[in-house]
């Protein structure tokens, strides 16, 4: 028996083992479903589903997401988050190291 049709025998199987299966993700288009997969990949499908929402209704469509603002996207404000608490460390310690020559 061939890969292919190896592959297409399981297919089958999970076809009549599955035949609608559900999915856990709440989109409206499957753009918005790609996006919420890439999302799910880095968190919980129930967080997911929280955030989504929001996202979507700023971009729901790959023509939207270019126009908007990234500071809207969690992701984007948990990197600006970090970022500051980087440049705030380094200010501690530079801030320190400041002093410390200094006497």
């Amino acid at each position: 028996m061939r890969r292919q049709d190896k592959a297409d025998r399981i297919g089958e199987i999970l076809d009549d083992l599955y035949p609608d299966p559900p999915v856990p993700l709440d989109h409206s288009s499957p753009y918005t479903l790609l996006v919420a997969v890439a999302l799910s990949a880095q968190t919980t499908d129930k967080k997911v589903n929280e955030v989504t929402p929001a996202l979507f209704a700023v971009a729901d469509t790959g023509e939207d997401g270019g126009d908007s603002n990234p500071r809207r996207s969690s992701r984007s404000s948990a990197r600006s988050a970090s970022r500051r608490r980087r440049h705030a460390t380094c200010d501690a310690w530079r801030s320190r190291s400041s002093t410390v020559g200094a006497r």
